[in-house]
């Protein structure tokens, strides 16, 4: 019975011990005080000093950061740039045969009168120069006509 008599009895004071504990540390907050001071005076140096060195803030950036953009706040598109149609432009092969051909100096520079005179040489049969050009630019041997 003494036993457990003393357990609740050693309960209560420990409860009590917290309740004090807690009840001094809020009248310390309420005071603005801090929680350091309810401490043992040795203890409350460690955090102030572990506060100077390990708890404080990083300093601040040197450049601040941009601000992020959206997705909605992209421009749209003029509608000047979908209400006319894109130019033609040949493709690559056909700009280098073009070259080949003679009817442009510049493959990257192929204009609408150059396109028109290209079309106009396939009307008609091509001449022998054009010819040895488009097999030399196949890679092909032309076979001699009349040979046998």
């Amino acid at each position: 019975m003494g036993r457990i008599g003393a357990s609740s009895a050693q309960t209560e004071s420990t409860a009590a011990g917290e309740n004090f504990k807690a009840h001094d540390l809020s009248r310390f907050s309420r005071l603005g005080l801090g929680w350091r001071s309810a401490l043992h005076p040795r203890v409350a140096q460690l955090c102030s000093l572990a506060s100077h060195s390990v708890l404080q803030l990083p300093p601040p950036c040197l450049r601040p950061t941009p601000p992020a953009t959206s997705i909605l706040g992209k421009r749209p598109r003029q509608p000047r740039h979908r209400s006319r149609p894109a130019p033609y432009t040949p493709p690559w092969a056909q700009r280098v045969v073009m070259k080949r051909l003679g009817v442009v100096d510049n493959e990257n520079k192929v204009e609408e009168q150059d396109l028109l005179r290209y079309l106009e040489l396939f009307k008609s049969p091509l001449a022998p120069s054009h010819v040895q050009a488009l097999a030399a630019l196949c890679s092909v041997a032309i076979p001699v006509c009349g040979a046998a």
